[in-house]
């Protein structure tokens, strides 16, 4: 019923079947790596646009700077200084302003850096909003560079130097010279313990004996040199306390032998010595070989057994 088909013919189809292709391993395991490349390139092309948008929503880019504190610094100096630190982005890629990534240290940074901002405190309190409050220093005296001279620095009660000073005039502050050391904006001019022995000198001879002291030198061995705004000099210790300082100066301007004494008619009183003081006093001499010289006596107080004149 069925015509078989001859072995030869058979054998004709058999031959006539295209062979199956087979790819070299090497170029197959290329084509994968290239695909898995591919995707991976793909995937972070993705993930970088999705950051990049993300990042610069509006709700989450700080724009807006609130500046409270301080009362003679100039709040849009301080706006202006934390939103130049907030322009740019990091790598290119995340904007400064992204506020889950702002640089918290370097706005801090910027905002110290104006002249006379103390304690700054920096706080996100949105997702556009960075709140900026400071205490300022006060100028307490100037920390200069010689008792004479006008390069000086702003000093606060704590002697930290926090900006330089104008050129000033006059006697509004004390001014404050450290025998070999300069001064430095950052720096302390000396402890706090020294500051605080060296101001009650200053305001316990105003309250007590109504003088003046326009100027203070002092060195590294706490010696200390108060120059009367009315010339003369009182040069004490750091190690005594100024109110023992005091009534040992008391003393000697009590004493018959200096009722005489006031500012202008003395070279120094020097306190250093418990209660030996020595009174140094200026006199004029007039000679024929020697006109218009000047002579010091060098006088000795000491409480219980009287003076000496040297």
């Amino acid at each position: 019923m069925f015509k078989k088909q001859s072995p030869v013919r058979l054998k004709d189809k058999k031959k006539s079947k295209p062979a199956r292709r087979i790819i070299d391993p090497t170029k197959r395991m290329l084509l994968k790596q290239l695909a898995l490349g591919a995707s991976l390139f793909a995937l972070f092309a993705l993930l970088l646009a999705g950051v990049w948008y993300g990042t610069r929503l509006s709700s989450f880019t700080l724009t807006t700077v609130e500046v409270s504190g301080g009362e003679t610094i100039d709040h849009a100096v301080v706006e202006a200084a934390v939103q130049k630190t907030l322009d740019g982005a990091y790598l290119g890629i995340i904007p400064r302003r992204f506020d889950w990534w702002y640089p918290e240290a370097a706005v801090y940074d910027a905002v110290r850096a104006v002249p006379r901002v103390k304690d700054p405190q920096i706080e996100r309190t949105s997702g556009t909003s960075l709140s900026v409050t400071f205490d300022e220093y006060v100028p307490f005296a100037l920390w200069c560079v010689d008792k004479t001279d006008t390069d000086c620095i702003f000093i606060d009660e704590t002697g930290y130097a926090f900006t330089p000073a104008p050129k000033l005039k006059g006697g509004a502050l004390v001014r404050y010279h450290s025998l070999g050391a300069a001064p430095k904006v950052g720096d302390r001019m000396t402890s706090t313990e020294n500051i605080k022995t060296m101001t009650d000198f200053i305001h316990l001879v105003a309250r007590n004996l109504n003088l003046e002291i326009s100027v203070v030198e002092f060195d590294s061995a706490d010696d200390v040199f108060y120059v009367l705004a009315g010339g003369g000099e009182l040069r004490a210790t750091l190690h005594d306390s100024a109110s023992q300082v005091l009534d040992n100066l008391r003393t000697i301007l009590a004493s018959k032998e200096f009722a005489h004494i006031k500012p202008g008619n003395f070279q120094y009183i020097d306190l250093r010595f418990g209660n030996k003081v020595f009174v140094n006093e200026e006199t004029g001499v007039a000679s024929s070989t020697e006109s218009g010289a000047s002579t010091a006596t060098s006088t000795v107080l000491d409480e219980g057994m009287g003076t000496t004149t040297r």
